[in-house]
């Protein structure tokens, strides 16, 4: 992940896998910063995941 973040000019990048029943995304490996981050879930509400997501575009 250190080097998708650096090629796109990014503080992080991640993969995650999606929980369409909880609206929840969980990371399969995520790196932010300079470091690994273990353990990170988060609700897609209001976030542009949202968007992403529901409209299967990607946005700007």
């Amino acid at each position: 992940m250190q080097n998708p973040a650096k090629a796109l000019g990014t503080h992080g990048a991640g993969v995650t896998e999606y929980f369409p029943e909880k609206r929840r995304l969980r990371a399969l490996a995520f790196w932010m910063d300079g470091r690994w981050v273990k353990d990170y879930e988060v609700d897609i509400a209001g976030t542009p995941c949202e968007r992403v997501i529901d409209t299967a575009r990607l946005c700007r």
